[in-house]
């Protein structure tokens, strides 16, 4: 079943390509992988499915609906790109419960068993700008992941990670899909997601090409 798609997508700033002709198609409850140097479009194109930019030509198509830059998605997602607005002056836990209070899906206890899952509970009450960068990333995945969203973007999710906190991701990330989520994400380490993984595309200097065969 079709649940992404991609059509002529191009995105020029400054006279620059930085995502040209894309066409991308992908399944729902599918695990896709997007590889690629820095600086070949990845994030971009993360951007553009996340509905974070406006495209120069082509259109995205989410679950049959066109994706319009600054308007309401059209399905829960879950976006892991940037710090996605965590206030550094409040605490890690106040963070999630701010943006959990915004769709009021789930409660306090809720939240806190992610942070115990991500062994970052002992830290909840300290503020967010004294986090780690590790600590940051994790908190950031934590509000990716725990809406229950239909769709999951994360960029370099494992950038920061100890090497516990990225089995317990992949965990949560197979877990996510048998229920039919539908996950995107861009990395330099494929070989971590082999097992649960459906597509790998590869950018390069703003082209996309599928290269699992």
């Amino acid at each position: 079943m079709k649940y992404i798609e991609v059509n002529n997508y191009t995105k020029i700033i400054k006279g620059m390509t930085v995502l040209d002709n894309i066409n991308l198609t992908l399944e729902k409850g599918s695990l896709s992988l997007i590889v690629g140097g820095n600086g070949s479009g990845k994030t971009m194109l993360l951007r553009a499915l996340s509905g974070l930019i406006f495209p120069t030509s082509g259109e995205i198509l989410i679950d049959g609906k066109k994706l319009i830059f600054n308007e309401k998605f059209p399905v829960d997602i879950g976006i892991c790109i940037e710090q996605n607005g965590m206030q550094s002056n409040i605490s890690g836990f106040e963070n999630l419960a701010y943006l959990a209070n915004i769709n009021k899906i789930i409660d306090k206890e809720e939240i806190l068993r992610y942070m115990k899952l991500f062994d970052i509970y002992k830290y909840k009450d300290m503020k967010f700008k004294k986090y780690s960068l590790g600590m940051k990333k994790k908190l950031a995945l934590i509000q990716a992941v725990m809406e229950n969203q239909d769709l999951m973007i994360f960029d370099e999710p494992l950038n920061g990670l100890d090497e516990k906190s990225i089995d317990v991701f992949v965990k949560l990330l197979e877990e996510e899909k048998a229920k039919g989520k539908t996950i995107i994400i861009a990395t330099h380490k494929q070989n971590i997601f082999e097992n649960i993984l459906d597509r790998v595309f590869e950018m390069y200097n703003g082209r996309l090409k599928r290269i699992d065969g």
